[in-house]
């Protein structure tokens, strides 16, 4: 069937007061500049759009060591990469229901 997998070691969650976005750029990827005041790698802003449900979830280009500041990794992430299938809309959703774990506060 159709869809998009991402590997779960790159994803993130973040709490949806944040509101974040995706950058009208050229390519796929938000970019720190001098004008973005967050600190993260390349990134893409996934199920954040108001008719999604679950947390507002983020992927980053290439695996990190440590999470960006302010968004926390999967729970399923911690026992070893898996994929993670979305569907294809206005925005990628989850194919399949997060663990209620992933509503998780962040870490500060």
């Amino acid at each position: 069937s159709e869809g998009v997998f991402i590997e779960s070691s790159r994803l993130y969650m973040a709490p949806r007061e944040r509101g974040l976005k995706n950058e009208r750029t050229r390519g796929a990827w938000n970019e720190c500049t001098r004008d973005v005041t967050t600190p993260w790698p390349p990134h893409r802003v996934l199920n954040q759009t108001s008719d999604c449900s679950g947390p507002t979830l983020v992927v980053v280009r290439d695996e990190v060591l440590v999470a960006p500041p302010g968004i926390v990794p999967l729970p399923m992430a911690s026992s070893g990469t898996v994929l993670v299938k979305f569907r294809v809309g206005r925005t990628l959703t989850p194919a399949t229901p997060l663990p209620a774990l992933a509503f998780a506060t962040p870490l500060p």
